[in-house]
Order: C-alpha cells, then sequence, then structure tokens
C-alpha cells in the first residue's frame, strides 16, 4: 500500500464504498483499518466503517480478511520478554485478546 493511500481519510473511503462497493479494494479496507488504529478518525467514522463491511459482506471474502489482518499485524505492539534471545524465539508470536 503506498503513502499516499493510507493518508487517505477514512470519510472518503467511507465514502467510496458506499457509493461504488464493488470498486471497493483490499488496499480500501486496510486504509481504512489504519486510519482506525492511528487515532485519526471519529467514533461515528469508525462505526460507520466497520457497519458497511459487515452489511456489504466484506467479512466472507478472504482478501480482505487477510488485508485487515495484515493492517493488524503492522499495528501490533512486541512485548519486551524478560528472557534469553533463545528462548524468545523459541516463543514466537503472542497474541493476547
Amino acid at each position: 500500500m503506498t503513502d499516499a493511500s493510507r493518508r487517505q481519510c477514512l470519510r472518503e473511503i467511507l465514502k467510496s464504498f458506499i457509493t461504488d462497493p464493488e470498486g471497493f479494494t483490499p488496499e480500501h479496507a486496510a486504509a481504512g483499518l489504519h486510519s482506525i488504529m492511528r487515532g485519526e478518525a471519529s467514533d461515528s467514522q469508525m462505526g460507520g466503517f466497520l457497519t458497511a463491511l459487515r452489511l456489504r459482506g466484506v467479512d466472507k471474502r478472504p482478501e480482505m480478511i487477510a488485508a485487515l489482518a495484515g493492517e493488524m499485524a503492522s499495528n501490533a505492539l512486541t512485548p519486551a520478554w524478560a528472557t534469553d534471545a533463545k528462548a524468545r524465539a523459541e516463543l514466537g508470536m503472542v497474541v493476547d485478546i
């Protein structure tokens, strides 16, 4: 995803999603989630985006889920472990939901 598409505000992404759902790409989905995760979106924009994703059936499209998961992973924090380097490598990825 380019920096320009990341900077596209959630309002514009949501507007294009509602007016042209067939033109909504995984890159748009990731850019929308990026805006949310960076705190750039209002509560109403977040609600509208997430509701539109569900109503349009995006949750059933693997390429969209992959783009959204990739965006979440790119914003994930890596916890600091109080272990030696060998043990840390053995632990792998940690997810706390």
